[in-house]
């Protein structure tokens, strides 16, 4: 019985401390669970905390781990290293420690603009653009001296020019006054010199005022011998009139005719050849006979011919010509005569050739086809000269010049040239007429010297 007790007491108290024991256990473990959950909830916060300022992928960067080095050296934490470094940019950059990166930026754009190359280049860039601008003002601000040195010269000179100027104004001054003294004495003299002089032309104006009466007295008389020489003239020509030779101006004289027709065809033989200095394509104009080849007395023009031949083959005395015209029912028989004012088979005659031609009928006369009819009676055995003298023979005028309106004072000085150049063609265009006209040297326009040459 008393063992039993001591067994189950034994067991009691066992189950007892196990219980006590069990129940500290479990309180322990309530309390170091509760522990390690409010650390692990620490841990957690302090994990997400230190995730804001640095990231674990980014411990093991070697540039993170020198400016971490670089922090401990001098005693600070990374972030604050990091804001002192980056205050002191921006007060080195922008002036002011707190400044935002917008901030930042939205100054960087407003100094260097849309430029996107690095900061430093751009200063770089500008530092040696400065560079270069102050070299160009100091060089400015040289030249500027030297033109200030040179500014001062030159009024140094006008200065002294000017008073040269006023000194020889001076002098001049004193000159004219004493001229105007000079010039009083002559005026005196002058006056009474014209009051003589008037008096002397007053007895010279009545003297020829008396002398003219006279002269018109005498004139009067001679008028009326000469009314009395002129009517016996007159009366002497009359009686004489069949003794009279009258000259044959030179375009018209004769220069062959016509031998022979040749049947079936539009040619023929004339009289004359290579004696004669005829030349392959020659022209002549056609005529009845020699009374024909005279100009009209009231137009000019001179009468046209019956045919026109061209030479087509040339013999020693005689030669072939085609008949290239022929007036319907006139034709060419023998015994006509032939006329051209540019050949003579025994001498050479001279021309001047001037004025404005249309030598390929495009109905515009021009100076340069003056050319073409200098050539024309070149190569047909005349000569053509510039000056009418006095062995020219024919004058050939073609077109007036035309002048243009006269030119202002602001116009070109090729203009000018122009117009003074066809002025003086102008002028010595109607100087060769006149003088012509004056000499009886024969003037031909383009149609009549084609007209004598037979040219169409």
């Amino acid at each position: 019985m008393a063992g039993r007790t001591s067994t189950s007491v034994g067991v009691g108290i066992t189950i007892t401390l196990f219980s006590v024991t069990s129940l500290t256990f479990l309180v322990l473990w309530a309390i170091y669970f509760g522990k390690y959950t409010g650390q692990r909830e620490e841990f957690n916060q302090l994990k997400n905390d230190t995730e804001r300022y640095i990231r674990s992928t980014e411990r093991n960067n070697p540039a993170v781990s020198a400016l971490a080095d670089q922090a401990r050296k001098d005693g600070k934490s990374l972030v604050g290293f990091m804001q002192d470094r980056v205050g002191g940019v921006m007060r080195t950059v922008a002036g002011r420690e707190n400044l935002s990166f917008e901030q930042f930026d939205a100054e960087v754009k407003r100094v260097v603009g849309s430029n996107t190359a690095p900061l430093l280049s751009v200063i770089t860039s500008q530092a040696g653009e400065l560079t270069t601008l102050e070299a160009r003002v100091a060089s400015a601000d040289e030249d500027r001296a030297k033109a200030s040195a040179e500014v001062d010269r030159v009024r140094g000179q006008v200065g002294e020019t000017q008073r040269a100027l006023a000194d020889e104004n001076a002098r001049l001054k004193r000159q004219i006054e004493s001229y105007e003294g000079e010039l009083k004495g002559y005026r005196d003299g002058v006056a009474s010199v014209e009051t003589r002089m008037s008096d002397a032309v007053r007895s010279l104006e009545s003297e020829a005022s008396e002398r003219a009466r006279k002269d018109r007295e005498r004139i009067s008389a001679l008028e009326r011998e000469n009314l009395i020489l002129v009517d016996l003239n007159a009366k002497l020509r009359g009686e004489q009139n069949k003794n009279l030779l009258s000259a044959q101006s030179e375009e018209a004289l004769v220069d062959g005719m016509v031998l022979a027709t040749i049947p079936g065809g539009r040619e023929c033989v004339i009289s004359l050849g290579s004696k004669q200095k005829l030349q392959l394509g020659m022209t002549f104009a056609v005529y009845a006979d020699a009374k024909q080849i005279k100009p009209d007395p009231k137009t000019g023009e001179y009468a046209r011919p019956k045919a026109t031949l061209e030479i087509i083959k040339v013999d020693s005395e005689t030669s072939t010509a085609r008949i290239t015209s022929e007036v319907k029912g006139s034709p060419v028989v023998k015994g006509d005569v032939l006329a051209n004012a540019i050949y003579d088979p025994s001498k050479v005659y001279r021309f001047v050739v001037f004025g404005n031609f249309d030598t390929n009928a495009d109905g515009i006369a021009t100076p340069g086809e003056r050319a073409d009819m200098v050539n024309l009676v070149e190569a047909w055995g005349g000569r053509v000269v510039d000056d009418l003298a006095g062995d020219v023979d024919f004058l050939v005028l073609g077109e007036k010049p035309v002048l243009p309106p006269k030119p202002g004072a602001d116009v070109p000085i090729e203009v000018v040239q122009q117009y003074v150049r066809i002025e003086g063609e102008l002028q010595k265009y109607d100087n060769f007429y006149r003088s012509a006209a004056s000499t009886s040297v024969p003037i031909l326009n383009q149609n009549r010297l084609f007209t004598l040459i037979g040219k169409k």
